[in-house]
């Protein structure tokens, strides 16, 4: 690197972000600084916080913190529900400074023309961003920038320029590991965040992945993981650094390289040895995969479920797993002791009200450890959106603000059936069958917030369980300390 080096300033809304933490550890490589700077969000403190902000100018206060210190450069990181947020602040910075901006993140590189129109920002990096933003960061530090740098993305004279985009990193074993010192103390408290691979191998017509897939075709082995060594070797560094009590990988699917695991299992347990919770697939909980998730200590295993009528799982949402599967794998994970969270999606396209009564009746059944319940969301160019009736209509509201939420038939008997699934937390199978059978349920009131209210119910529930899953549970990466770091800073 020539020149004095820069700093980049990361400004984020949501709670850690692996991916910033990768770019920061990448820039400090090269001899850059990093910095992370958050604007905390609220779940159970919602209306004091935003009394406090307005009586305390907390915005005017959030934009001096951003432009003190002197950065060479902003980055924001977006996926659709921080997309306004970031934007909004962006365009306001850009009237305030000179200093570039450059967006990245899954929102950006799959909509790069609407965040450079929303945010006014300087260059979108598109996918993998270690190199990218490396780069970037020596030509500002030299003065001047190569608009011809690869994953570079701009606007030159009203048109959008895309440039070719450079090869995938092949060993992930040659990135530093993550940069957790430059999260706020709230935000890394107790919960150690790792990610052992990079790529999914499903094609839910739904999510991203494929997309991403789809970019870099000729750009290298899309599916790369970590070696086990490499992991276990950042777990123990951390282990002795931070005052960490259970680790979250987050893969998309933990558990579907059974060698792997195998290998894994064994030096997990004896080197690192703590509680963990990972995500994965109903498929991939098969053979002795519950025994080696139990054998390194694993308390929670969040799979995704998202329909349980077969046909919309496999025709709409493209997901081979048989409801014979889905059962299986909670059967396997409950007979090991692992907590289970099951993700459900709702308002799907067909969803009738007869398959959300099926769901709930399900969960009652089997009395998984968590239900978690979510809108559709439509994303830019998933295949999901020309199986709605509302094609058009939802592509045109994706164009201008990046996602659309479903609207199937979203009526207040579907909200009222997800409050059984709440009551399913505190009160025995036979309440919630009765409510079912004869239909209290639509007496029940409709959560404003149904994601909201299944969290605190959680929450409180978890405190009369000895289940140790309950070690994941508490109040939203603490409330308190969120405040304080809003108002002392």
């Amino acid at each position: 690197m020539k020149g004095t080096p820069v700093r980049v300033k990361f400004v984020h809304s949501e709670l850690q972000s692996l991916g910033i933490e990768y770019l920061a550890a990448a820039l400090k490589a090269r001899g850059h600084g990093a910095e992370f700077i958050v604007d905390p969000s609220f779940s159970f403190l919602r209306l004091p916080a935003l009394l406090a902000q307005r009586i305390l100018n907390h915005k005017k206060k959030f934009i001096q913190r951003i432009l003190s210190g002197n950065p060479g450069l902003l980055a924001f990181s977006v996926t659709a529900f921080n997309l306004d947020w970031a934007c909004s602040l962006s365009a306001e910075l850009k009237q305030l400074t000179s200093v570039p901006v450059v967006f990245g993140g899954i929102q950006a590189s799959l909509m790069p023309e609407l965040v450079l129109r929303k945010s006014r920002a300087d260059y979108i990096i598109l996918g993998e961003g270690e190199g990218a933003l490396c780069d970037l960061a020596d030509a500002v530090a030299q003065g001047r920038v190569d608009l011809r740098m690869k994953n570079l993305c701009y606007y030159k004279d009203g048109t959008l320029v895309k440039n070719p985009m450079r090869d995938l990193v092949e060993n992930l074993d040659t990135l530093p590991y993550p940069d957790k010192d430059i999260l706020p103390q709230w935000l890394n408290k107790g919960l150690y965040r790792v990610i052992t691979g990079r790529g999914c191998t499903g094609r839910c017509s739904y999510c991203c992945s494929a997309l991403q897939r789809r970019m870099y075709e000729k750009g290298g082995r899309f599916i790369r993981r970590r070696s086990v060594n490499n992991v276990i070797t950042e777990l123990k560094i951390a282990k002795g650094k931070y005052a960490m009590s259970k680790i979250f990988f987050e893969d998309d699917i933990f558990a579907d390289d059974l060698q792997w695991l195998r290998e894994f299992q064994t030096r997990y347990k004896a080197e690192v040895g703590l509680p963990c919770l990972v995500h994965t697939t109903p498929a991939s909980i098969r053979g002795d995969a519950a025994d080696l998730l139990k054998e390194m200590m694993c308390a929670q295993v969040e799979i995704g479920i998202q329909s349980l009528n077969e046909m919309t799982r496999k025709h709409i949402l493209h997901r081979d797993e048989t409801t014979e599967q889905v059962t299986a794998a909670i059967t396997l994970l409950k007979k090991s002791g692992i907590g289970c969270i099951c993700d459900n999606i709702i308002d799907l396209p067909g969803e009738t009200v007869d398959d959300l009564i099926k769901m709930v009746e399900f969960y009652n059944r089997f009395r998984v450890g968590k239900v978690e319940v979510t809108s559709l969301c439509y994303f830019h160019g998933t295949p999901i959106v020309e199986s709605s009736p509302d094609a058009a209509a939802i592509r045109k509201e994706i164009d201008q603000k990046g996602y659309a939420l479903s609207a199937c038939d979203s009526n207040d008997e579907k909200r009222k059936l997800l409050m059984l699934i709440v009551l399913g937390y505190i009160f025995p199978k036979s309440v919630v069958s009765f409510f079912i059978r004869k239909k209290l349920y639509r007496l029940l009131p409709a959560a404003a917030n149904f994601g909201h209210f299944n969290e605190a119910v959680y929450y409180l529930s978890s405190l009369f369980k000895t289940h140790r899953a309950r070690n994941f549970t508490g109040f939203r990466a603490d409330e308190f300390y969120k405040l304080q770091y809003l108002f002392c800073h």
